[in-house]
């Protein structure tokens, strides 16, 4: 048995690729959703190979979860399913429309010393291709920022980065990319910096009085 170890931000801009493109998309069968399944029975097994206790040999394994080949697992995950479902906690994941422009746009934006304890500043960013989202991130800032411009600027870098991979993800694929990206950020400053860096030094910027509240964008 393997898990899947591609990055799911991949998965998601192929599923945006085939709605937009019409493309044909073959799905393969994959069973670890059985091993969600919680079993209401209780059921015992043999210590696996390579895992028996040197103390207890005798010992047997009370099952917590339904395992690969069980015959009760179909059912157990099947139950769990419904039960989500009426409890309306079932996630139904991102919607991609057929059809449209398949073109890569980003959102950022980032509070200032939102968290209290650290008074580190928190980003986020979402990217959407064609119709649909293929990657987002809600992440705290590694240091401390000293303005909202700061804070702003780098979640627009860490938001450049993503972009920057994704498009690389898009050469990989064979797909035309259209020039430039749009990268959407509602501080004025950071926009001035990110298109100059020597514009100001974040030193001068403390000192300059930050125009926040302005829709503005940037492209590179």
């Amino acid at each position: 048995m393997f898990s899947p170890v591609t990055k799911l931000t991949t998965v998601r801009v192929l599923l945006a690729l085939v709605a937009s493109k019409d493309w044909t998309l073959w799905q393969m069968d994959v069973k670890n959703a059985f091993l969600h399944g919680e079993l209401d029975q209780q059921i015992y097994m043999c210590q696996p190979m390579g895992f028996q206790s040197r103390n207890h040999p005798e010992y047997v394994c009370k099952l917590r979860k339904a395992l690969y080949g069980l015959k009760q697992a179909p059912r157990t995950w099947y139950v769990r399913g419904i039960l989500r479902y009426v409890k309306g906690t079932l996630d139904y994941g991102i919607i991609y429309k057929k059809g449209g422009d398949c073109k890569l746009v980003g959102f950022c934006d980032a509070d200032y010393a939102g968290d209290h304890d650290t008074q580190r500043s928190t980003t986020g960013y979402i990217f959407t291709l064609g119709s649909g989202i293929v990657s987002w991130c809600s992440k705290r800032q590694p240091t401390v920022s000293l303005s909202t411009t700061e804070a702003e600027y780098r979640a627009a870098a860490m938001a450049a980065q993503e972009s920057t991979w994704i498009l690389q993800l898009l050469e990989d694929l064979h797909q035309p990319i259209e020039y430039p990206i749009s990268l959407y950020c509602d501080n004025l400053l950071a926009i001035h910096l990110a298109e100059n860096p020597v514009f100001h030094s974040f030193r001068c910027q403390l000192g300059m009085a930050n125009k926040e509240g302005a829709s503005v964008e940037g492209e590179y």
